[in-house]
């Protein structure tokens, strides 16, 4: 009936404790993701959902590199540039370019949060190559 062990991850403390305070059943690891420390508890998992974070993560190509061959990826970018965003995605074709080489996408949408589609976001789900 679903999955029961979730195990999160975050260079922020307060972002942790609004996590702990949401979700208290969870497990969360104060870690920075460039670290030996977090390559090792991700190598240990196969399901990663980064959810509205690639936009914020410099070397998201890095990150999502460490994550083992086979594993599901499920991911959502937005469109806005806004506050710690790095980058954005104007769309579908935009998130091929950048990680088609190391995700085999199964789905992929694109929804729109406003009217007119002017703040869109991208969901995608994929197996890491």
């Amino acid at each position: 009936m679903g999955y029961t062990d979730y195990l999160g991850l975050d260079f922020s403390e307060n972002i942790l404790n609004l996590a702990r305070e949401n979700t208290p059943e969870c497990e969360y690891v104060l870690v920075n993701l460039y670290s030996s420390e977090a390559k090792d508890i991700i190598s240990k998992h196969k399901i990663f959902t980064l959810i509205e974070t690639l936009e914020h993560i410099t070397d998201d190509i890095q990150i999502i590199n460490s994550i083992p061959k086979g594993s599901i990826i499920i991911a959502s970018v937005p469109s806005k540039m806004s506050a710690g965003h790095v980058r954005v995605f104007s769309g579908i074709a935009d998130v091929v370019d950048r990680y088609g080489n190391i995700i085999n996408f199964n789905f992929m949408k694109t929804i729109s949060l406003t009217p007119r589609k002017k703040f869109v976001v991208t969901i995608f789900r994929g197996v890491k190559k």
